[in-house]
Protein backbone atom coordinates (compact mmCIF):
# COMPACT_ATOMS: atom_id res chain seq x y z
CA UNK A 1 0.00 0.00 0.00
CA UNK A 2 1.83 3.57 -0.92
CA UNK A 3 2.18 6.01 1.67
CA UNK A 4 -0.58 9.56 0.97
CA UNK A 5 1.48 12.60 1.33
CA UNK A 6 0.20 16.08 1.07
CA UNK A 7 1.67 18.24 -1.82
CA UNK A 8 1.81 22.03 -2.08
CA UNK A 9 1.33 23.12 -5.75
CA UNK A 10 0.97 27.12 -5.89
CA UNK A 11 -0.63 26.73 -2.71
CA UNK A 12 -3.16 24.28 -3.45
CA UNK A 13 -2.68 20.89 -1.61
CA UNK A 14 -2.76 17.47 -3.24
CA UNK A 15 -2.72 13.75 -1.63
CA UNK A 16 -0.76 12.05 -3.61
CA UNK A 17 0.49 8.43 -3.45
CA UNK A 18 4.31 7.70 -3.01
CA UNK A 19 4.79 6.90 -6.86
CA UNK A 20 3.09 10.10 -8.75
CA UNK A 21 5.16 12.24 -5.88
CA UNK A 22 8.50 10.84 -7.04
CA UNK A 23 7.11 10.89 -10.57
CA UNK A 24 6.25 14.64 -10.59
CA UNK A 25 9.65 15.62 -8.53
CA UNK A 26 11.51 13.72 -11.49
CA UNK A 27 9.70 15.62 -14.26
CA UNK A 28 10.28 19.06 -12.19
CA UNK A 29 14.51 18.26 -12.05
CA UNK A 30 13.82 17.53 -15.62
CA UNK A 31 12.76 20.67 -16.39
CA UNK A 32 15.14 22.21 -14.28
CA UNK A 33 18.02 20.55 -16.06
CA UNK A 34 16.65 21.20 -19.51
CA UNK A 35 16.41 25.26 -18.84
CA UNK A 36 19.48 25.58 -16.09
CA UNK A 37 20.87 28.69 -18.47
CA UNK A 38 17.73 30.18 -18.33
CA UNK A 39 17.09 33.30 -16.71
CA UNK A 40 13.13 32.70 -16.58
CA UNK A 41 13.59 29.46 -14.83
CA UNK A 42 11.85 30.36 -11.51
CA UNK A 43 9.07 32.06 -13.09
CA UNK A 44 8.48 28.97 -15.58
CA UNK A 45 7.99 26.47 -12.59
CA UNK A 46 5.91 28.74 -10.79
CA UNK A 47 3.73 28.58 -14.42
CA UNK A 48 4.33 24.93 -14.84
CA UNK A 49 3.33 24.27 -11.20
CA UNK A 50 0.02 26.73 -11.77
CA UNK A 51 -0.83 24.70 -15.23
CA UNK A 52 -0.24 21.14 -13.60
CA UNK A 53 -2.60 22.31 -10.28
CA UNK A 54 -5.17 23.45 -12.85
CA UNK A 55 -4.79 19.95 -14.74
CA UNK A 56 -5.22 18.30 -11.21
CA UNK A 57 -8.22 19.72 -10.24
CA UNK A 58 -9.80 18.66 -13.25
CA UNK A 59 -9.50 15.45 -12.73
CA UNK A 60 -9.78 14.76 -9.36
CA UNK A 61 -13.81 14.48 -8.39
CA UNK A 62 -12.99 16.25 -4.53
CA UNK A 63 -9.92 17.55 -2.66
CA UNK A 64 -9.70 14.09 -0.81
CA UNK A 65 -8.71 11.90 -3.84
CA UNK A 66 -5.32 10.66 -4.15
CA UNK A 67 -2.97 12.04 -6.76
CA UNK A 68 -1.86 8.35 -8.92
CA UNK A 69 1.34 7.62 -11.34
CA UNK A 70 -1.16 7.19 -13.81
CA UNK A 71 -3.08 11.28 -13.16
CA UNK A 72 0.81 12.19 -13.34
CA UNK A 73 1.75 10.31 -16.59
CA UNK A 74 -1.63 12.22 -18.24
CA UNK A 75 -0.47 15.67 -17.12
CA UNK A 76 3.00 15.18 -18.49
CA UNK A 77 1.42 13.85 -21.56
CA UNK A 78 -0.27 17.32 -22.00
CA UNK A 79 2.54 19.51 -20.61
CA UNK A 80 5.40 17.76 -22.48
CA UNK A 81 8.60 16.22 -21.63
CA UNK A 82 11.75 19.05 -21.94
CA UNK A 83 14.01 16.73 -23.61
CA UNK A 84 12.04 15.99 -26.45
CA UNK A 85 9.49 18.77 -27.09
CA UNK A 86 11.70 21.13 -28.94
CA UNK A 87 12.39 18.17 -31.67
CA UNK A 88 8.61 16.83 -31.67
CA UNK A 89 7.45 21.29 -31.04
CA UNK A 90 5.34 20.86 -35.03
CA UNK A 91 3.58 17.02 -34.33
CA UNK A 92 2.66 18.43 -30.81
CA UNK A 93 1.59 21.53 -31.78
CA UNK A 94 -0.57 20.35 -34.46
CA UNK A 95 -2.03 17.30 -32.05
CA UNK A 96 -2.86 19.91 -29.70
CA UNK A 97 -3.96 23.21 -31.54
CA UNK A 98 -7.68 21.01 -32.26
CA UNK A 99 -7.70 20.33 -28.60
CA UNK A 100 -7.08 24.19 -27.29
CA UNK A 101 -9.86 26.15 -25.90
CA UNK A 102 -10.25 29.35 -26.98
CA UNK A 103 -12.61 32.32 -24.86
CA UNK A 104 -13.25 35.40 -24.74
CA UNK A 105 -11.42 38.04 -22.04
CA UNK A 106 -10.22 41.18 -21.87
CA UNK A 107 -6.82 41.60 -22.75
CA UNK A 108 -4.45 43.12 -19.73
CA UNK A 109 -1.15 43.34 -21.54
CA UNK A 110 -2.50 45.51 -24.44
CA UNK A 111 -4.92 47.50 -23.45
CA UNK A 112 -6.17 51.26 -24.34
CA UNK A 113 -9.07 51.20 -21.73
CA UNK A 114 -10.52 47.72 -20.58
CA UNK A 115 -8.81 45.60 -22.59
CA UNK A 116 -12.26 44.98 -24.71
CA UNK A 117 -10.66 45.50 -28.11
CA UNK A 118 -7.45 43.43 -27.63
CA UNK A 119 -9.81 40.71 -26.25
CA UNK A 120 -12.36 40.78 -29.41
CA UNK A 121 -9.00 40.77 -31.79
CA UNK A 122 -7.64 37.22 -29.78
CA UNK A 123 -10.92 35.55 -30.09
CA UNK A 124 -11.44 36.25 -33.83
CA UNK A 125 -7.66 36.66 -34.47
CA UNK A 126 -7.35 40.14 -35.63
CA UNK A 127 -5.20 42.70 -35.59
CA UNK A 128 -5.58 44.88 -32.96
CA UNK A 129 -5.16 48.05 -34.47
CA UNK A 130 -7.90 47.40 -36.89
CA UNK A 131 -10.57 46.20 -34.21
CA UNK A 132 -9.71 49.69 -32.34
CA UNK A 133 -10.54 51.35 -35.10
CA UNK A 134 -13.48 49.58 -35.89
CA UNK A 135 -14.71 50.26 -32.28
CA UNK A 136 -13.97 53.54 -32.86
CA UNK A 137 -16.13 54.38 -36.18
CA UNK A 138 -18.51 52.43 -35.05
CA UNK A 139 -19.00 54.37 -32.03
CA UNK A 140 -19.13 57.55 -33.94
CA UNK A 141 -21.35 56.81 -36.73
CA UNK A 142 -24.29 54.60 -34.30
CA UNK A 143 -24.22 57.62 -32.15
CA UNK A 144 -23.18 56.03 -29.13
CA UNK A 145 -24.98 52.43 -29.65
CA UNK A 146 -21.44 50.70 -29.78
CA UNK A 147 -20.07 52.41 -26.86
CA UNK A 148 -22.76 51.52 -25.02
CA UNK A 149 -21.93 47.64 -26.32
CA UNK A 150 -17.88 48.66 -25.65
CA UNK A 151 -19.19 49.56 -21.80
CA UNK A 152 -21.13 45.88 -21.23
CA UNK A 153 -18.16 43.97 -22.40
CA UNK A 154 -16.15 46.13 -20.07
CA UNK A 155 -18.48 45.00 -17.07
CA UNK A 156 -19.62 41.62 -18.12
CA UNK A 157 -16.67 39.64 -19.99
CA UNK A 158 -13.68 38.56 -17.47
CA UNK A 159 -10.64 40.13 -17.39
CA UNK A 160 -7.54 37.15 -18.22
CA UNK A 161 -5.72 37.16 -14.87
CA UNK A 162 -3.69 33.42 -14.79
CA UNK A 163 -1.60 32.11 -17.36
CA UNK A 164 -4.18 29.64 -18.61
CA UNK A 165 -7.09 32.40 -19.42
CA UNK A 166 -4.31 34.27 -21.42
CA UNK A 167 -3.60 30.66 -22.99
CA UNK A 168 -7.66 30.45 -23.45
CA UNK A 169 -7.68 34.25 -24.84
CA UNK A 170 -5.63 33.39 -27.87
CA UNK A 171 -6.68 29.75 -28.48
CA UNK A 172 -3.06 28.50 -27.84
CA UNK A 173 -2.16 24.90 -26.09
CA UNK A 174 -1.15 25.43 -22.62
CA UNK A 175 2.05 23.28 -22.77
CA UNK A 176 5.59 23.52 -21.20
CA UNK A 177 6.57 24.88 -24.82
CA UNK A 178 4.32 27.25 -25.19
CA UNK A 179 4.87 28.68 -21.49
CA UNK A 180 8.36 28.92 -22.45
CA UNK A 181 7.73 31.24 -25.36
CA UNK A 182 5.47 33.44 -23.42
CA UNK A 183 8.58 33.83 -20.92
CA UNK A 184 11.15 34.66 -23.60
CA UNK A 185 7.99 37.21 -25.09
CA UNK A 186 8.09 39.08 -21.92
CA UNK A 187 11.63 38.83 -21.72
CA UNK A 188 12.03 40.81 -24.40
CA UNK A 189 9.61 43.47 -24.23
CA UNK A 190 11.53 44.53 -20.73
CA UNK A 191 13.84 47.20 -20.71
CA UNK A 192 17.42 46.34 -20.47
CA UNK A 193 17.60 47.88 -17.32
CA UNK A 194 14.62 45.52 -16.03
CA UNK A 195 15.87 42.42 -17.36
CA UNK A 196 19.35 42.83 -15.47
CA UNK A 197 17.51 43.80 -12.23
CA UNK A 198 14.89 40.10 -12.96
CA UNK A 199 18.32 38.26 -13.55
CA UNK A 200 20.42 39.75 -10.86
CA UNK A 201 17.08 38.34 -8.16
CA UNK A 202 16.91 35.33 -10.01
CA UNK A 203 20.68 34.10 -9.45
CA UNK A 204 20.41 35.56 -5.46
CA UNK A 205 17.30 33.49 -5.09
Amino acid sequence: MNTTINVNLTGQHFYFDQTAKVKIEIYFEEIKSYFTNESFLQELMTDVEARIAELLNDIRIDSNQVITIQHIENVIQIMGVPNSFKFDEEKTQNQSETKAIRKLFRDPDDRFLGGVASGVSNYFGLQVSWVRLIWLLLGLFSWGGFSILYIALWIFVPIAKTTSEKFMMKGEPINLSNLEKKLKRSLKRLPIKSKMLIIRKLNES
